[in-house]
């Protein structure tokens, strides 16, 4: 009796410890990393045991095997019952609603559960489109009526949501999905949030309604969401140049094509930003080199200068230290000097541009400033000129520039 005992002592630790590390109860296969319950055993994923899974998904004391035996049911009946168990744990509830294909469960959890997230779960999963409206108009949380929203077909259902409901993300919600262009344009019009009135001119596509909100909406932000969707080149002319708002002017700036336009935005408007966003779409070389030499700015200079292709502009820039220029500015009317910081920083970029090399050995032996002597030993074909360069210049870290040029021109 007691052989026998310690028998049965045995094999119960032999038990627990196989549970220990992961040991099946329905296929009896050891798999070594999985998850354990405390005092239980898990379900693996080769477990196709179906009675047993559906004994552990409804009776085991611990939801995460319940969970784990849940994924892999496919009765629809114990389903069913899972899924409607105010009981039970939502995670669990929520992984046999995923399962489960019986429409009209679905709906009876979409409309009455208690727990907000098993009637997400639910709707994202219905397709009756009454059901659909019904929780879009009725449900308690947002993210349900949401959810709903977005698979109701029905525009009229939609543009009732779209007026009506109380929260503004439900609304915008709607309004995403509407199509007629009377009702986005009264939702612009109308609505009280400004995020709402935003996505409805997002959503717009008729041109003369966005001329419209973009010429005449009192709210900025109509206005730049409206002229980020229009074509006509005239009413973006008018818009960069008239709009009270910064960031509308800006918005309809990055969108020109005009060269003539974007010239007389970026020598004459007083916000630096649309001068950038001008010249950054500006090719006219002859506005580019006097924005280069007028502008208060020093990143609207430096950009300009870096878009110049110009050469005998190139070759002014290169060779002239504006540093101490004063230079009346149309800009305002301002009157400024161009920083030594800024004035090099110009010539570099000049200077990485040019193409002629007699321009470029001028450089290399006459010019006063080693940082501009060395980008132009970086441009010189000629290697007699690199030679004399290292014999002569004053500097070292030039006359190691020019040696370094002369190895690479005859590694070629």
């Amino acid at each position: 009796m007691k052989f026998r005992n310690v028998l049965i002592i045995v094999a119960t630790l032999g038990i627990l410890f196989l549970m220990s590390f992961g040991f099946c109860i329905n296929c009896g296969i050891y798999s070594k990393g999985k998850p354990t319950f405390t005092g239980r055993l898990f379900v693996c994923d080769n477990c196709e045991r179906e009675e047993e899974l559906e004994k552990i998904a409804q009776t085991d004391k611990n939801w995460e095997a319940r969970l784990a035996a849940t994924k892999k049911l496919t009765s629809q009946v114990v389903l069913t019952k899972i899924a409607i168990n105010g009981h039970e744990r939502y995670p669990v509830r929520i992984a046999a609603i995923q399962m489960l294909t019986n429409q009209v469960v679905l709906v009876k959890v979409a409309r009455n559960d208690e727990d907000d997230n098993v009637r997400l779960a639910a709707v994202q999963k219905i397709t009756d489109q009454p059901a659909l409206t019904e929780v879009a108009r009725h449900d308690r949380i947002k993210d349900v009526r949401i959810a709903a929203v977005q698979k109701i077909t029905d525009q009229s259902v939609l543009v009732e949501i779209a007026r009506n409901d109380r929260n503004e993300d439900v609304r915008t919600a709607a309004v995403r999905k509407i199509t007629d262009q009377f009702v986005l344009m009264n939702r612009v019009n109308n609505d009280e949030s400004q995020n709402v009135r935003m996505v409805a001119t997002e959503t717009l596509t008729d041109q003369i309604l966005l001329k419209s909100i973009a010429e005449h909406n009192d709210n900025s932000n109509a206005r730049q969401a409206a002229v980020k969707k229009l074509v006509d080149q005239a009413t973006i002319e008018k818009i960069a140049q008239t709009d009270s708002d910064n960031d509308v002017r800006l918005t309809a700036v990055k969108m020109l094509t005009n060269q003539a336009v974007l010239g007389k935005i970026a020598t004459s408007s007083r916000s630096s930003s649309i001068r950038l966003a001008s010249v950054e779409r500006l090719t006219d070389q002859t506005t580019l080199a006097e924005v280069v030499k007028g502008d208060e700015d020093s990143r609207v200079r430096l950009v300009a200068a870096e878009r110049l292709t110009d050469q005998v502009a190139l070759v002014e820039f290169a060779k002239n230290d504006m540093t101490n220029e004063n230079r009346h500015l149309r800009v305002g009317g301002r009157s400024t000097y161009l920083s030594r910081v800024d004035a090099r920083s110009i010539r570099l970029v000049a200077i990485k541009k040019l193409t002629d090399q007699s321009v470029l050995a001028e450089i290399v032996r006459s010019d006063k400033d080693k940082d501009v002597r060395m980008a132009a030993v970086q441009k010189i074909t000629d290697q007699s000129v690199l030679v004399e360069v290292f014999k002569e210049d004053e500097d070292r870290e030039v006359r190691r520039a020019a040696v370094n040029r002369l190895e690479e021109l005859k590694k070629r």
